[in-house]
């Protein structure tokens, strides 16, 4: 191995290679040891330490004992730690400011490590969540960068964070706070300062470009926010444009929309047609860079493109999943999605089911019935993708979003029933799968085992409340389990 640290974020293989000899591994059996201990797995001349084991000496031995029906070989090898940066701090200036008005100056100093150059990566959250986090930047050798910011009416605390990494992957992160106010709150207005920005872009900076979009992209979902109602609230005011025949729904007087009849429909038009202009701008910018920076942005800006229902159109829609598909480069058998682009692209996914059963209730259009093709396809993806890096013995992997929850494992057939696939709902049954009895195990058989976890279609397109999943419905799912052995790649 070439291997001169063991960086923590990031797993490390070592393979056993007997030379001099022909490799045939039925007949060699592998003992790997660790000292001290370290998370992983091990699955015949393979050996993974898994991400994010915790540092606990300087370097760590693995001894590995190899052993066919005449001989005995041992072998050692010595790793150290790879410690991350240290000392660090972030600075915002300043520390108030206007949404996409004013310009914030970050900068990152302090920082120690042996393993120079040091990068940087600068990110923003509104809810300082894990899955919230947004990038501002690629990772850069520059420790500053100036930008906008994206905030919410009248006023919210935005989360700063820089990512520091090491020549070798180690990184540590360090987080501020910024006030950012939102003075313009009529919709109308605000679409109009949005519009006039995307009007303003220069073709020679696709980069600053895909970055402004990006900002303008939030901007929108956080416009939308104040509109997402709770149904069983809307009747019988429907916000004094509307009626509720059957006290349930509201149906909207002439030329108002939404679930509450809240909104002007030329208005909601012109939301629309502004977001899909933005998104149509950002594939531009994307197309001129076509780095993962301004990827991971352009999947993020359909992401919350597509989280409200209310605000999207079939047109929308269509383009959107011809963009993502092409992005992603989904239909090719090659694609290996990376692990932010696998919950990308199930949220997104989720987001396209829930506009589907809110348009269509009885899924009979065109768009809602390729979908249902579609969601197999990508869940098969988000899991092929998932297992490439996976290893016997490294445990379960689970994405999980409002909609759907995809698990994922590679086991042998001695250690499956180890497992179990109820998902993350600590209320829900066990799900255990047990070889039949008699069954002759071969344990060194690799298999993947690949879960799903979603609503009844029955709850997803229910025409009596279309587009509302309640959580008591959520009891009401399916999980579909499917086990392929390695070798052949065939279900079992």
């Amino acid at each position: 191995t070439k291997c001169r640290k063991f960086t923590a974020p990031r797993p490390l293989t070592l393979e056993a290679i007997i030379e001099n000899e022909t490799y045939r591994d039925s007949a060699h059996t592998y003992d790997w040891y660790m000292s001290p201990a370290l998370d992983n797995g091990k699955f015949k001349n393979l050996l993974t330490i898994t991400p994010n084991t915790p540092l606990i000496d300087l370097y760590f031995t693995v001894l590995l004992l190899v052993q066919n029906a005449s001989y005995l070989g041992a072998a050692t090898f010595q790793i150290p730690f790879n410690f991350p940066p240290d000392g660090g701090d972030l600075e915002v200036f300043p520390t108030f400011g206007e949404s996409l008005v004013t310009y914030f100056q970050l900068r990152t100093k302090n920082w120690i490590d042996e393993d120079i150059p040091l990068r940087y990566q600068f990110f923003y959250s509104k809810t300082n969540t894990e899955s919230d986090w947004k990038e501002l930047t690629s990772l850069q050798l520059s420790p500053y960068t100036n930008t906008w910011l994206s905030g919410q009416a009248p006023a919210i605390q935005v989360h700063l964070k820089v990512h520091v990494e090491d020549n070798l992957g180690a990184y540590s992160e360090v987080f501020t706070e910024v006030t950012v106010s939102m003075s313009v709150t009529d919709i109308s207005e605000k679409k109009e300062q949005l519009e006039d920005l995307l009007a303003q872009l220069s073709s020679s900076d696709p980069s600053q470009n895909a970055k402004i979009i990006y900002l303008i992209c939030d901007e929108f979902a956080s416009i939308e926010q104040p509109y997402w109602v709770n149904l069983t609230t809307v009747c019988p005011a429907c916000s004094g444009h509307g009626s509720c025949p059957d006290n349930k729904k509201c149906l909207c007087d002439e030329g108002w929309v939404l679930d509450d009849c809240s909104m002007e429909k030329e208005i909601h038009n012109e939301i629309v047609q502004a977001k899909y202009d933005a998104l149509l701008k950002m594939k531009e910018a994307y197309e001129a860079i076509q780095d993962e920076t301004t990827k991971t942005m352009f999947l993020n800006a359909i992401q919350m493109a597509t989280s409200n229902s209310e605000f999207t159109d079939l047109q929308s829609m269509e383009t959107i999943q011809d963009l993502l598909e092409k992005t992603l480069n989904i239909t090719s058998e090659d694609t290996i999605l990376k692990k932010n682009e696998q919950q990308t692209l199930t949220e997104i996914l989720g987001n396209m089911v829930k506009f589907a059963s809110k348009t269509d209730c009885e899924c009979s259009q065109p768009f809602c019935l390729e979908l249902e093709n579609k969601t197999i396809e990508y869940m098969e993806k988000v899991s092929k993708s998932a297992l490439e890096t996976q290893l016997v013995g490294t445990g379960l992997q689970t994405i999980s979003t409002a909609l759907f929850e995809v698990t994922t494992v590679r086991v042998t057939p001695c250690d499956i029933s180890n497992y179990d696939f109820k998902g993350s709902d600590p209320n829900a049954p066990s799900i255990t799968i047990t070889p039949t009895a008699n069954t002759p195990l071969n344990c060194s058989n690799d298999l993947t085992v690949q879960s799903y976890t979603f609503p009844a279609r029955s709850v997803i397109f229910n025409c009596e409340n279309p587009g509302e999943i309640s959580e008591e419905d959520k009891l009401n799912a399916r999980v579909s389990v499917v086990i392929k052995e390695v070798s052949t790649n065939k279900e079992i």
